[in-house]
């Protein structure tokens, strides 16, 4: 143990030393990563000198020390950094033979036979490609893109079995009707939100990313702001409220998103995960979360500028580089929202405690250059 702890404890002397010659500024050991090199050698890779990567070999000396082989850069390594041995598997193929599988080269395995040829000499006889072995990351997201697409199945069966259950309370309103009187029945309609209190993206105010704003739409172009927001001042406080407004994004990879934070209210900075007191509802693609490269129809509710819940979330077929337009209808009496896109209902979510009035809505983005256009709110 004493001639492990004394080479890799070395090593940060070694450099210690070396920071006279060197400017220490520039050395970064943030992701160096240290392995067993051989009965009495450990390997450091992934040591970075004024952006350069590069490793060092410390075999023990017999006292207290290591001596230092190296640096050895990319160009100078037979045995390369992301060669994997850590799968290798060995056993015995026949007379004088071994066979190795399970070595990871990049982002291909291979397999190969060793043969013995005398005295303490092994060559190798043949190797080709083989299946690459399930390793750890692998497994992991092989079983994360399970649980996605057993989620995104019984997500969709909830969602149908609500709609479902929306249709018989309504036909059975609908028998009630008719079965109380001999008059034909009248259904009353449901009210829709015609007055308008808000249109465009006048009076309001970048809180967080790079916006340009004008009557007709608002763009936020700082890719790597994740909680850009731009906030408008109003007041909510009826019991019906659509809004509605158009969203574009460019980007063609990666996380990305956006949507409109409504009917919030006492936030502290604005550039947080949350937004005060709101609901926010949001478009997003998120490859490595999701496993795919799918546009999602989210919404969450915000409980101040740290703190927000998710409530549903549905996966749609439009690209969210596509011109999108999504509508929130807002019935505070049933304590529903109903969220649709392109025209067609996608997401709906009944709440236990409606929230009762906002002063603002804001709009949201995350990565991407983000355009809104079309922002329009009413009431009835």
């Amino acid at each position: 143990m004493k001639k492990v702890l004394t080479i890799v404890f070395i090593f940060f002397m070694v450099f210690g030393l070396y920071a006279q010659a060197i400017d220490a500024k520039l050395l970064d050991l943030s992701s160096a990563k240290v392995s067993i090199a051989g009965p009495q050698s450990v390997y450091i890779r992934s040591i970075y000198y004024d952006g350069k990567e590069l490793s060092v070999l410390l075999k023990y000396n017999g006292n207290n020390g290591a001596t230092v082989y190296g640096p050895y850069y990319g160009k100078d390594k037979l045995l390369q950094d992301y060669y994997n041995l850590g799968y290798a598997k060995l056993s015995v193929s026949g007379n004088n033979e071994i066979l190795v599988s399970g070595i990871i080269i990049g982002d291909q395995a291979y397999s190969g036979i060793l043969k013995w040829t005398g005295g303490s000499t092994l060559v190798v006889d043949s190797y080709w490609q083989s299946k690459m072995p399930e390793t750890k990351e692998l497994k992991i997201a092989n079983l994360s893109k399970k649980l996605l697409e057993i989620r995104d199945k019984y997500e969709k069966q909830i969602s149908d079995l609500k709609g479902q259950i929306a249709k018989l309370k309504s036909s059975r309103a609908t028998m009630a009707v008719s079965g109380a009187a001999a008059a034909p029945a009248v259904v009353k309609a449901a009210k829709k939100p015609e007055r308008t209190v808000l249109s465009g993206f006048s009076g309001g105010k970048s809180l967080s990313g790079k916006w340009s704003v004008s009557y007709n739409s608002a763009e936020q172009s700082n890719t790597g702001s994740k909680f850009a927001k731009y906030s408008i001042p109003l007041y909510q406080n009826q019991k019906l409220i659509s809004y509605s407004f158009d969203g574009r994004i460019s980007s063609s990879s990666g996380w990305v998103g956006y949507g409109l934070h409504f009917l919030a209210s006492g936030e502290q900075t604005g550039n947080g995960y949350g937004f005060g007191r709101s609901y926010l509802v949001w478009l997003t693609r998120d490859p490595i979360h999701f496993q795919n490269n799918k546009t999602y129809v989210e919404l969450y509710e915000s409980y101040n500028d740290v703190k927000m819940v998710p409530l549903a979330r549905v996966r749609i077929t439009q690209p969210i580089t596509s011109t999108l337009t999504t509508k929130v209808l807002y019935d505070r009496s049933s304590g529903k929202i109903t969220v649709s896109v392109n025209g067609s209902d996608v997401l709906s979510y009944t709440l236990d405690s409606p929230i009762w009035s906002g002063d603002k809505v804001a709009l949201r983005s995350l990565g991407g250059h983000v355009r809104f256009s079309n922002l329009s709110i009413k009431t009835e």
